[in-house]
């Protein structure tokens, strides 16, 4: 069937026809202008067979329904091809498979020709991600815009089965080449102006995740981006981003600690008395374990001077005196840290690198806190 070029004031019905292009073109509609639906669906018990490429590139359609059909690609490979297409009403996909002559696996009923729906547009989507479309890597959507779309009242799992749908654009593994980010930022759009947020975000982490598989970037941003991925989901995760600002200062708590206890480091006073005083600065645990003095002094605390000690120090405190570079705890204010045991140049950078990197994921923090780093 051709209606190249056609104007039709109404729609088009073939709706349980069994058309047959003999391995080229079933249905031809390049440029047609379709005012009413496009009916390419199953009537009763009779399915839609369509032997050949459905061609719409180029058409003005108010209405396409392909369901309930059995689609059988061309010599070349296509089932459906409608690039820069325009539907201004509804695109409707569901329940689409290959015939039941070809060869399958009874768990992959999706047709095995491509469908490429590249810089085409339709008002509203309705389909079902699940049944609508082909088997993986045969599907074309760069440039695919809508304004809406339709969820199946059973799924609530929004952003997961879109997000499996724009999947079917890769083959297994994803090339290079394959990936295009255009898909995920149209979805995220539509998400958003539909009032879901969070689906938006997932989207927009799903774009960041597909971009570091498919090996786009050279290595050394492909590690940026996994860092970006593990202290703050790209910085769409505000509890991350706390949560490894506050495992980084732990951890600098601890090993200040550990140093302090095993004699390696001192604390000494950054300005020293003019004169000896005795402080009581580091409370004893039983089994020779002690602790900074986040608590009053218990018995058998340690007494310790000016020249053996700094006053008031906590390495909790200082830890997180050195991370945050907005706040002054007055920790590394009075106190200063000199070797004893440990090579004083190697303290010094591991200082320099605890400071640094305490400082990057205090900005990712707030930057995510903010909202600066959401990019969809």
């Amino acid at each position: 069937m051709r209606f190249v070029g056609t104007r039709i004031g109404g729609g088009l019905d073939a709706s349980g026809a069994s058309l047959n292009g003999g391995g080229g073109q079933a249905l031809c509609c390049d440029g047609a202008e379709i005012a009413g639906r496009v009916l390419l669906q199953q009537v009763a018990k009779d399915r839609l067979v369509c032997t050949g490429e459905i061609r719409f590139p180029a058409a003005r359609i108010g209405n396409l329904f392909i369901q309930g059909a059995d689609l059988v690609p061309s010599e070349e490979g296509i089932c459906v091809y409608a690039p820069h297409a325009l539907i201004a009403q509804g695109l409707v996909l569901m329940d689409v498979r290959r015939a039941p002559e070809e060869e399958c696996d009874p768990d992959n009923t999706h047709p095995t020709g491509r469908f490429d729906l590249s810089g085409a547009h339709v008002g509203r989507l309705w389909d079902n991600p699940e049944t609508g479309w082909p088997e993986r890597g045969k599907l074309d959507l760069d440039g695919f815009t809508y304004d809406t779309i339709e969820f199946p009242p059973d799924r609530t799992d929004r952003a997961k089965a879109r997000l499996d749908w724009i999947d079917l654009q890769y083959s297994d593994p994803p090339e290079r080449e394959e990936f295009k980010p255009q898909p995920y930022e149209q979805l995220a759009k539509t998400f958003r102006a539909m009032g879901h947020a969070q689906e938006a975000d997932k989207v927009a982490v799903a774009k960041r995740d597909r971009r570091r598989k498919c090996k786009v970037d050279p290595w050394w941003r492909r590690w940026f981006h996994w860092f970006m991925w593990a202290v703050s989901l790209y910085g769409y995760s505000p509890v991350r981003a706390q949560g490894a600002v506050c495992i980084w200062w732990a951890l600098g708590a601890v090993i200040l600690t550990l140093v302090l206890h095993a004699g390696w480091i001192e604390f000494k006073p950054v300005n020293p008395p003019s004169s000896a005083t005795s402080i009581d600065y580091v409370a004893s645990w039983p089994g020779d374990w002690y602790w900074p003095p986040l608590v009053p002094r218990v018995p058998e605390a340690t007494v310790a001077h000016d020249d053996a000690g700094c006053p008031g120090l906590a390495t909790p405190i200082y830890a997180l005196d050195l991370i945050v570079p907005v706040l002054d705890l007055g920790q590394e204010s009075a106190c200063r840290i000199e070797t004893k045991d440990l090579d004083g140049g190697f303290l010094q950078l591991g200082r320099a690198f605890y400071e640094i990197m305490g400082a990057i994921l205090t900005a990712i923090a707030i930057t995510t806190l903010t909202g600066v780093l959401k990019k969809d």
